[in-house]
């Protein structure tokens, strides 16, 4: 699943909102570049150099403690807060 709309669509329960954040994720930065599965316990690699945790303003950074090139995806920022990205600005990729 890619797309947000046939998540909500397809779905026969209330859709997950982490899984929600990472579907809407993919689907912006899918279109032009390489995301993976992360091998560390961060969610997604982006063109094989950035790791990337994608969560609420609540998510403090462990999963991503030591590792370079780390950022959060947060979904409950306005702007950029140190290694925290606003998930809506991921919307620009497209």
């Amino acid at each position: 699943m890619e797309n947000t709309n046939m998540l909500h669509a397809l779905a026969t329960t209330q859709v997950n909102e982490g899984t929600e954040r990472e579907v809407f994720f993919i689907n912006q930065l899918s279109a032009a570049h390489v995301v993976e599965y992360s091998k560390t316990s961060a969610d997604f690699t982006i063109d094989h150099q950035y790791t990337i945790e994608v969560g609420g303003r609540s998510k403090d950074g462990k999963q991503i403690a030591g590792v370079a090139n780390s950022f959060i995806a947060s979904a409950d920022e306005e702007y950029v807060l140190g290694n925290k990205i606003p998930l809506w600005l991921f919307g620009f990729l497209y």
